[in-house]
């Protein structure tokens, strides 16, 4: 049986991710399907994988240092994006009580090569298993998150011949990782999720 979570108060590690996802203020223009969800999900998630290619391109057309200092609002400007469309898939399989802060790491970095969930989020048979997660775990995961894109991107921003080829780059990165990131949260929502206490 599934368990919803109880409200508990706002914590540090609630504000941290609402500073860099701002979910809290985002109104969802999508209502619980009626019919099939996903005739509205998998064109969703087409829309906002192109919406993400669209960033990238232009942030890694950007040549030398602009282009390095462009790695952190590209950042944020992906990870918005992508949550608010977590956020829009839940509303539209009728689970957004189950969006919890867990869940919604676990959908945006479960294909990257941060490895730092495992804690947080487990799968037994067909059931999701989430528990608690902590502040230092979040800061991790995004500290490791945009070194991985300064270290992807600072050789080839230092010259111009490499800006167009590292904009394609990114974009189709980007691109692929929103779709990554909205079959993720399809399948989590349509799977049966247990919340646990923390200990």
């Amino acid at each position: 049986m599934n368990k919803i979570p109880q409200n508990l108060p706002s914590s540090t590690t609630d504000k941290f991710l609402d500073l860099w996802l701002d979910l809290e203020n985002y109104q969802s223009p999508y209502a619980q399907a009626v019919g099939d969800p996903g005739e509205i999900i998998f064109p969703l998630i087409k829309k906002k994988s192109i919406q993400s290619a669209l960033i990238s391109f232009g942030a890694g057309s950007i040549p030398g240092v602009g282009g390095v200092l462009s790695i952190l609002p590209e950042t944020y400007l992906l990870l918005k994006l992508q949550a608010r469309m977590i956020k829009d898939i839940a509303i539209l399989l009728g689970r957004e009580s189950f969006l919890s802060k867990e869940i919604l790491l676990y959908c945006l970095f479960k294909e990257s090569k941060i490895n730092l969930l495992e804690t947080s989020i487990r799968i037994t048979g067909t059931k999701l298993l989430v528990r608690p997660i902590s502040l230092d775990l979040i800061t991790n995961i995004f500290y490791k998150l945009v070194l991985n894109k300064v270290g992807k991107n600072k050789n080839q921003k230092n010259q111009i011949l490499f800006s167009f080829i590292s904009a394609i780059t990114n974009g189709s990165i980007s691109f692929l990782d929103t779709q990554i990131v909205g079959n993720t949260a399809n399948s989590i929502f349509l799977s049966d999720i247990e919340f646990e206490e923390d200990i």
